[in-house]
């Protein structure tokens, strides 16, 4: 046998044995609630996780009964540092990519939160389903919910029409983004993006995305332009501002500390569309 032959014959070797792993390996779904121990009040949100240890495409968007989906199926993504691959989350060298939903109850008693299918290689692997016991309202105290309610009111994305005289009386539209000190931005992504282009008008890019200190609605806030439109006048034509829609995601502080004594944050997320100021 040549050097060459041998070389193949080895290259054979590692595949097979490779390939082989890769089939017996034992496909596990899960899932679990977050910083929950299983009893909630009606006015609290309850996060959940679905797990998977391949690299499958994604869960189903289907409702959950006697809860409302409030944020969701949102990735958690990492690097695998053996492969370099895009993955949910990289653990001891194993591939593990999760989902999350926050889920609002609907009603009281014990429910349960159906269980979830994933495909991976044309078969499904089902996540068993969660029991929730709903109380009467609480005072709210736990992280997630006081998080998402904090968002939900005090972040805002807003549209603005500055007139600009100096350029032929064209006008900017700008797309804003308004936090509070008390949540950490993580990253954002666009869903929808207004299309003037009827209008003649051009995105202007934005190349520093870095917070500055704004008072809004009489707050202390800090605020990122997103989006700004040039666009010629448009007198004399029916023009509407059309609204940006965006996935942001954000963190929390949690109640828990390291072991530097440093406050753990958790990770949220929601869609937010921009309202006209």
């Amino acid at each position: 046998m040549t050097h060459f032959n041998k070389y193949l014959f080895l290259l054979s070797l590692i595949f097979s044995f490779y390939h082989g792993y890769t089939q017996n390996k034992e496909v596990v779904f899960s899932s679990e609630l977050v910083g929950n121990d299983g009893v909630i009040g009606i006015n609290e949100l309850v996060k959940i996780k679905f797990t998977g240890n391949v690299d499958f495409d994604g869960i189903s968007n289907l409702p959950f009964k006697d809860f409302k989906i409030i944020s969701g199926p949102t990735p958690s993504i990492y690097t695998d540092k053996e492969t370099g691959k895009r993955v949910r989350k990289e653990s001891s060298g194993s591939l593990l990519k999760s989902y999350y939903y926050i889920l609002m109850p609907e009603k009281l008693g014990i429910l349960n939160i159906r269980a979830e299918q994933m495909e991976f290689k044309e078969r499904l692997y089902e996540a068993p389903p969660i029991g929730i016991k709903v109380t009467d309202s609480v005072e709210i105290v736990d992280y997630i919910t006081s998080g998402m309610i904090t968002a939900q009111e005090e972040i805002q994305l807003t549209a603005e029409v500055i007139y600009n005289s100096t350029h032929k009386n064209s006008l900017n539209v700008v797309y804003k983004l308004f936090f509070p000190y008390s949540i950490g931005l993580q990253r954002f992504g666009f869903l929808k993006v207004p299309d003037y282009s009827k209008f003649k008008g051009v995105d202007a890019p934005i190349t520093d995305y870095e917070p500055k200190k704004e008072n809004h609605d009489g707050k202390n806030y800090r605020s990122i332009i997103l989006k700004s439109f040039i666009v010629p006048s448009a007198k004399g034509e029916e023009f509407e501002i059309e609204p940006l829609s965006i996935e942001l995601f954000f963190e929390v502080p949690t109640f828990e500390l390291d072991s530097n004594g440093s406050r753990i944050y958790e990770s949220l997320y929601f869609h937010l569309d921009s309202v006209l100021k």
